[in-house]
C-alpha cells in the first residue's frame, strides 16, 4: 500500500453475499460511514426489489441504518437516469468529506463500474448523446436494433434477460453506452490505498440463497410496490423500472407471462447477474474474503490509517 495516499474500503460481491450486514458492522465499530455501490439503490420508491436496507427513520433527510450515514441512496426519481460519471464526481465528494473527518470511507454495493469510477481505476468521459444516432435508432424495428445490439457489442447483449431484449429503449441504450465507452481511458492505479473486500461465503449456497430471496421479495410486496409506482404515474418507459425484476413484474402486470413464469424469470436474472458480478470481481485480484468485520479490522490494523 502507498501510504501517501488516503485508506478506501470497498465491500464488493455478488448479490445476496452479505455486503450490506458486513458494511454495517465494519462501519458501527470503525465510527465511519457507508457510500452506496448499487446502481439500483440510488432510485427512491424502488426498496423490496433493490434490496435496499431499511432507514431508522423515513421522515428523516439523511438515510441513517442503524444509525450509520448512508450516501448516494435513496435519492433519484424513477424517471431520471443517472450515469457512473455522475456517480464518481459525487462519490469523490464524499470520499474526500469522511477523509476530513478522519474516518476511512466505506464503498459497498455490487455495481463494479461504481466502484472502479471511486476509486480512480477507470476515468469516464461526460456523456455526450448523439441525437443523429439517437434518431437513427428510434426509426429501427425491434429485430433491427437486436441485430445491431449483437454487432456492436454481443457479449452484453447475450448478457441481458428476455425482458432486456425485447425492449427497445434498453437496446438503444446498450448501443449508445457502448459506443460512448469507447471513449473510456483504460484502468489505471487507484487514487487511494484501496482495500478490497468480499463477504465469504459458499457458492452453492449463495445460488440457493438468491432464489430464497426472490421469494421473499415477492412475498414481502414486490408486486404491489410496482402497482404503486404505476398508480403514482410512472410507466414502463421510466429508467427506474427497466431495472433486474421491475421490467419482469411489468410484463406479468401486462398479463404477458403467468406469476410462475415471473418468479422463476427473476430467479434467473438475479443468478446471471451474480454470475456477472463474479466475473467483474476477478479484476480485484488483491480482494480479500472476510467472514466478519472483526477479520477486516484486524488486516487493517497491519496498516494504520
Amino acid at each position: 500500500m502507498n501510504s501517501t495516499k488516503q485508506q478506501l474500503i470497498v465491500i464488493f460481491g455478488p448479490t445476496a453475499s452479505g455486503k450490506t450486514d458486513l458494511s454495517l458492522d465494519l462501519a458501527q465499530k470503525l465510527g465511519t460511514e457507508i457510500i452506496n455501490a448499487d446502481s439500483r439503490q440510488i432510485y427512491k420508491y424502488l426498496n423490496i426489489g433493490t434490496a435496499k436496507p431499511v432507514p431508522d427513520d423515513i421522515t428523516s433527510d439523511e438515510f441513517l441504518v442503524k444509525g450509520i450515514k448512508h450516501y448516494l441512496i435513496d435519492f433519484l426519481d424513477p424517471k431520471e437516469r443517472y450515469n457512473a460519471y455522475e456517480f464518481g464526481n459525487e462519490s469523490k465528494k464524499v470520499i474526500a468529506k469522511l477523509h476530513q473527518q478522519n474516518k476511512i470511507p466505506i464503498l459497498c454495493g455490487g455495481t463494479g463500474l461504481y466502484i472502479d469510477v471511486s476509486t480512480g481505476r477507470r476515468k469516464l468521459q461526460p456523456t455526450i448523446i448523439n441525437e443523429d444516432l439517437r434518431a437513427e435508432l428510434n426509426q429501427l424495428e425491434l429485430k433491427d436494433l437486436q441485430v445491431k445490439a449483437k454487432k456492436v457489442n454481443n457479449k452484453q447483449y447475450e448478457n441481458l434477460n428476455e425482458s432486456d431484449k425485447n425492449n427497445p429503449r434498453r437496446l438503444i441504450r446498450l448501443i449508445e453506452k457502448t459506443l460512448n465507452d469507447s471513449k473510456t481511458v483504460p484502468i489505471q492505479e487507484e487514487d487511494y490505498d484501496v482495500f478490497y473486500f468480499c463477504p465469504e461465503f459458499d457458492r452453492d449456497q449463495l445460488i440457493s440463497r438468491i432464489e430464497e430471496r426472490v421469494v421473499e421479495m415477492f412475498d414481502s410486496g414486490w408486486i404491489e410496490e410496482v402497482e404503486e409506482l404505476l398508480s403514482s404515474g410512472y410507466t414502463n418507459q421510466d429508467p427506474g423500472l427497466e431495472i433486474m425484476g421491475y421490467a419482469e413484474i411489468l410484463r406479468y402486470l401486462d398479463k404477458e407471462i403467468s406469476k410462475d413464469e415471473l418468479i422463476e424469470l427473476t430467479k434467473t436474472a438475479h443468478r446471471q447477474y451474480a454470475k456477472r458480478q463474479l466475473t467483474w470481481m476477478k479484476q480485484y485480484q488483491k480482494i480479500l474474503f472476510a467472514k466478519n468485520a472483526n477479520q477486516i479490522i484486524n488486516h487493517l490494523k497491519q496498516h494504520p490509517f
